[in-house]
């Protein structure tokens, strides 16, 4: 979504880093930036169960939003001693985002500090990435190597 330039993210990623419509219903509003985008951006909105190619049609429409589980994932660089601070902030950012998936019927959205990475200036990792990792589907020995 907005974790960098369109041509610096991979092919395997969404086209856009703008969220598309149908995430939300058609009678929902939804913030707007000067150009008439959807102004929300998330570093990463995790859908999964949902085919990419799929997804990348404008004709897509979820066939059940209730039986689909949303992962809002935020990124923050902080000074190494602070990734509590950082976390929580990060946990905050998109709680109208949140708000606005769940009433759209989708049926869990997950946005926690636990959803939230804090990158260290020095390169540390909170403790909680590992177990992120593992909750979004990485294998846990390969999880537990982001801590090494």
């Amino acid at each position: 979504m907005d974790a960098g330039a369109r041509e610096d993210l991979p092919s395997y990623v969404a086209p856009t880093t703008r969220l598309p419509s149908w995430l939300f219903k058609r009678n929902q509003v939804i913030p707007k930036d000067q150009h008439g985008n959807i102004a929300l951006r998330p570093d990463i909105l995790l859908i999964p169960g949902l085919p990419l190619s799929a997804t990348q049609s404008p004709r897509f429409m979820p066939s059940d939003r209730s039986k689909h589980t949303v992962y809002i994932i935020e990124v923050g660089y902080c000074a190494d001693t602070n990734h509590a601070a950082k976390t929580h902030e990060k946990a905050e950012q998109h709680q109208l985002l949140h708000n606005l998936l769940t009433q759209a019927g989708w049926g869990k959205v997950v946005y926690t500090t636990q959803e939230s990475i804090s990158l260290g200036a020095a390169g540390t990792v909170s403790s909680q990435l590992a177990p992120l990792l593992s909750k979004l589907g990485v294998p846990f020995t390969t999880a537990r190597k982001t801590m090494d």
